[in-house]
């Protein structure tokens, strides 16, 4: 509040210095007293000066005022770098969990895809075993009873085809596959 005094008190001084300044200086021009013409001039040159101060001394205020405003803006945009920070810290934490859990559940899939393929490779062996016991076991109750006789002729409309002997070639006939099928 003081300094609201001050300076309009100041600007009251400097148009009543104004204004009494070119009153004495004109007086003294009309009636050609040049010891007056000076006062009034010094009066308007001191009403001119206080004028500039007070000029400078509001753009200096303005100036103040726009420092805070740059202040208050740059401290805004710290706190918004440093949320948007924190922002891209918490993302990047939660796509490490991310990967990590994924990583995990992985593991935990290929663990669980082991055991049951081991779980189903024995039910197989455990199957495949019992079906070999149970042939075998048929097998020779087939043969106890006489029923697998491989001297039995086949059913009437079963023929069985009998394969060729293999001979062996004697040393002195050329192959024909070597010689491309051609006979001598």
């Amino acid at each position: 509040m003081h300094h609201t005094v001050s300076v309009r008190s100041a600007s009251i001084t400097a148009v009543a210095s104004l204004v009494t300044g070119l009153g004495i200086a004109v007086y003294g021009t009309l009636n050609d007293d040049l010891p007056r013409t000076l006062a009034g001039s010094c009066l308007l040159m001191i009403a001119l000066l206080l004028s500039a101060l007070l000029s400078i001394r509001k753009w200096i205020i303005e100036a103040q005022s726009e420092r805070d405003a740059l202040a208050r803006a740059r401290r805004d945009a710290d706190d918004e770098r440093l949320r948007y920070l924190a922002a891209q810290a918490a993302v990047e934490m939660e796509r490490q969990r991310i990967e990590r859990d994924a990583a995990m559940e992985r593991e935990q899939g290929i663990v669980h895809i082991k055991a049951v393929k081991a779980a189903m490779e024995e039910q197989f062996e455990e199957q495949k075993a019992q079906l070999i016991c149970q042939s075998l076991e048929t097998a020779y109750d087939l043969y106890v009873r006489g029923l697998a006789n491989s001297h039995q002729e086949p059913a009437g409309h079963a023929k069985v085809i009998a394969m060729p002997a293999p001979t062996r070639q004697r040393e002195g006939q050329p192959d024909q596959v070597r010689d491309g099928g051609a006979r001598p």
